[in-house]
């Protein structure tokens, strides 16, 4: 059996510019009337300016009203143009469904479900974060019989899953689109790279037709202990060095990754929120839950 592992890259372009100018006019001064016992009026240009506010520069009175202060979420209204860092951990379910194995495989033992855990490094700045991560999820499926897709049965193998899991290191880019002061719609993406963790092992297996793949007394390991309901892992691994034993055979020791997500922001306070999102990470959908907490 030779694995096969397809990559998808998306790539995110990013346009946003909004410019807007003011002017305004100086009023002419009234000429006096002679004879006139009252005072001139004081002309407008030389009226008293108001005094600055604490933190405000020269001029910036008259800037026009930031466009998307309305959407900028709670945390970041009073200084919009400010860049924060931060920290987060996420925990997810992960699975690789069954209809992708069998976009590979004409057999296999079913989906495989695990759990990933990552730490994040944040860059946030408005409504766009940029995000820094490193995760290890397991990816260990269920032993049993494997068979390529379009292969004879008697090409059968028995895989084994020893620790079989995934570390990746990834940068993504993650916009928000508030929707109140403390919920905002998450989206992203990012690529990577990950490394292969542990071994998938494979044996060859014996008296393998069509029609008992998925039965082990009759499609298994030659030499093995097995019955219907399955196969001692004891006896599996005895037999192993006589059945031609491969070792992450057709898996790359290094692949690249992508990380698409679609999620919400919690924020609970100005320093922390909670994400809850769901999308595709290295080759399988996840779904789980993380915080953040900005410095």
């Amino acid at each position: 059996m030779r694995k096969q592992f397809v990559s998808l890259v998306v790539v995110a372009f990013m346009t946003s510019t909004v410019v807007a100018l003011g002017s305004a006019r100086a009023q002419d001064m009234p000429e006096p009337t002679e004879g006139d016992d009252k005072p001139a009026a004081a002309p407008v240009g030389d009226e008293p300016e108001e005094p600055m506010l604490p933190g405000e520069k020269p001029g910036d009175a008259d800037k026009p009203a930031d466009p998307d202060a309305d959407e900028l979420p709670a945390v970041l209204i009073e200084e919009p143009n400010k860049t924060y860092y931060g920290i987060g951990v996420r925990a997810r379910a992960v699975t690789t469904p069954a209809f992708m194995l069998d976009l590979f495989f004409d057999h296999h033992t079913g989906a495989i479900n695990s759990a990933g855990f990552g730490l994040e490094f944040v860059r946030r700045k408005r409504n766009l974060d940029i995000v820094v991560s490193s995760e290890y999820a397991s990816h260990n499926g269920d032993n049993g019989i494997w068979l390529d897709a379009g292969a004879q049965p008697g090409a059968a193998d028995w895989v084994e899953f020893e620790d079989f899991a995934f570390l990746s290191a990834d940068i993504s880019f993650i916009w928000h689109r508030p929707f109140s002061k403390f919920i905002a719609l998450r989206y992203g993406a990012g690529l990577g790279v990950g490394f292969v963790l542990g071994e998938m092992i494979r044996q060859d297996a014996t008296g393998c037709t069509s029609t008992n793949l998925a039965d082990p007394s009759g499609c298994r390991p030659l030499g093995a202990d097995c019955t219907s309901s399955g196969c001692t892992a004891q006896s599996v691994r005895n037999v192993r060095s006589n059945n031609a034993p491969k070792f992450n055979d057709g898996v790359p020791p290094v692949l690249p990754t992508i990380n698409v997500l679609l999620g919400t922001r919690i924020s609970i306070s100005p320093h922390f929120t909670i994400n809850v999102e769901g999308g595709f990470h290295d080759f399988a959908f996840f779904g789980g839950v993380g915080t953040n907490y900005l410095f």
